[in-house]
């Protein structure tokens, strides 16, 4: 096998033509005869290896390196075993069932520590301005914030439209999304802080 690795590794001349063949080098019937003999003649390989490489090269050299005879003979030894009689009873084997015990259930969470959840805050009407052109009105809503609106506006964040601004009330339209169509309610809202009427 050395042998053949140094055979492989021979000097040749280059040559420009990448075309050509390149010519083989002769080798002696000794050379080849020790290369090709049986591993096992010199297992320490030849004189002057170093022991790590000559147990390197005796394994590389082993007839058998992936374990094939073993298998071999566990068949062999299989084959050999009698088989059993025509009129002799043979156990059947069942499958073996597979235990699945269901998982238990997560442990529940403990309730959050701190205040309890508040209702937001309604759509108020806080006041009415009918005379004004056009007619507007101030709705607090439930962030806080207070806005001025009028017959038209919208307000999407709520889902709400004003319809119409009266003397003390605002009427509102609630759209609510339903798949492929709306859902509209009517929706009014009284002042509260009414207009108080002036003396004559």
């Amino acid at each position: 096998m050395l042998g053949l690795l140094i055979f492989a590794c021979a000097q040749t001349t280059p040559s420009s033509d990448l075309l050509t063949a390149t010519p083989a080098s002769p080798v002696s019937a000794s050379y080849v005869a020790a290369a090709a003999g049986p591993a096992v003649a010199n297992p320490a390989g030849p004189p002057g290896l170093s022991p790590e490489f000559a147990e390197a090269v005796a394994v590389a050299t082993d007839a058998d390196p992936f374990g094939k005879a073993d298998a071999a003979a566990e068949a062999a030894a299989a084959a050999a075993a009698p088989a059993p009689a025509e009129g002799a009873a043979v156990a059947e084997v069942a499958p073996a069932e597979a235990v699945v015990e269901p998982a238990a259930p997560p442990p529940e969470a403990p309730p959050a520590m701190g205040l309890p959840t508040q209702p937001a805050w309604a759509v108020r009407l806080l006041m009415t301005l009918p005379q004004a052109q056009p007619p507007r009105a101030a709705l607090g809503l439930p962030s806080g914030e207070e806005r001025i609106v009028s017959p038209g506006s919208m307000l999407p964040d709520l889902g709400l439209i004003v319809i119409a601004v009266g003397a003390d009330s605002v009427q509102l339209a609630r759209v609510t999304p339903a798949g492929d169509h709306a859902v509209v309610e009517p929706l009014t809202l009284t002042a509260q802080y009414p207009i108080q009427p002036k003396a004559p």
